[in-house]
């Protein structure tokens, strides 16, 4: 709770001091103007680490793990870590074991390298990565002046 005081207060100072300055200052409204667009992001912020904070003071990792507990049905931090540590590691890493079950063959040591593409490939590293052709740049009515 006193993160987000904190953070509230401060952000409503800022405000109010940018405002001052944007109004009756007039060399430093620029200053004013940025201290009016950082206020509220500094108020955001406060309330996103509170809510971090609690979190974390709940017993959970942190407030992403807090809300997967309250969507799965769980308020309970130790009952979360035991359900969490019988649920799969993510859907996604399942589909991949699904499709592909077997591991990965290894790669030989060795492999053959085709003579022309690893010249293309020192001359694309020697040209630059901006040029895109080998055509030098020069131009006809540039080089008759």
């Amino acid at each position: 709770m006193t993160v987000a005081i904190v953070g509230v207060l401060a952000g409503v100072i800022l405000l109010f001091g940018g405002l001052f300055f944007l109004i009756f200052r007039k060399g430093h409204r620029l200053k004013g103007f940025f201290a009016i667009c950082f206020a509220p992001i500094l108020m955001i912020l406060s309330m996103i680490l509170q809510l971090d904070s609690d979190a974390r003071a709940s017993g959970f990792a942190d407030f992403t793990d807090q809300q997967a507990a309250l969507k799965a049905g769980v308020t309970d931090a130790a009952a979360w870590k035991i359900k969490k540590a019988a649920l799969p590691e993510s859907p996604q890493s399942a589909a991949v074991v699904a499709v592909n079950p077997e591991p990965a063959a290894e790669v030989p040591a060795t492999v053959a390298v085709d003579p022309q593409k690893e010249l293309e490939r020192q001359q694309d590293r020697d040209f630059g990565i901006l040029c895109l052709s080998l055509w030098d740049g020069s131009h006809a009515g540039f080089e008759r002046a």
